[in-house]
């Protein structure tokens, strides 16, 4: 390929090998962040709280948070249930408790 030379292949032969260490040895975690992402933590929804569903990202949103009831194509879901159907938060937690309130 045009353009990309030696050090560049090298570069990122080292980034990858980086990469795939920091995901299998034990390592700092402001490390291992760096290649892997945040820790996912586990997920307790409310069951009566009622989120909003964005149908064609697979994430939904808690009420009192800016695009609730606004992104489209969209529905809204228990909390429960949108976890069921494979959605995901947008924020990577479940609503907190007292952000569940009625949405006048």
């Amino acid at each position: 390929m045009k353009g990309f030379t030696i050090p560049t292949y090298l570069a990122l032969l080292v980034f990858v090998a980086v990469a795939l260490i920091a995901m299998h040895v034990k390592m700092p975690t402001f490390v291992k962040t760096l290649f892997t992402g945040p820790a996912r933590t586990e997920i307790h929804p409310d069951p009566s709280t009622r989120v909003w569903v964005r149908l064609n990202s697979g994430l939904y949103y808690c009420p009192n948070t800016k695009p609730y009831g606004t992104l489209k194509p969209g529905a809204y879901k228990l909390e429960t249930e949108a976890l069921e159907m494979g959605y995901r938060p947008a924020l990577g937690k479940a609503c907190a408790p007292e952000a569940v309130r009625p949405v006048k």
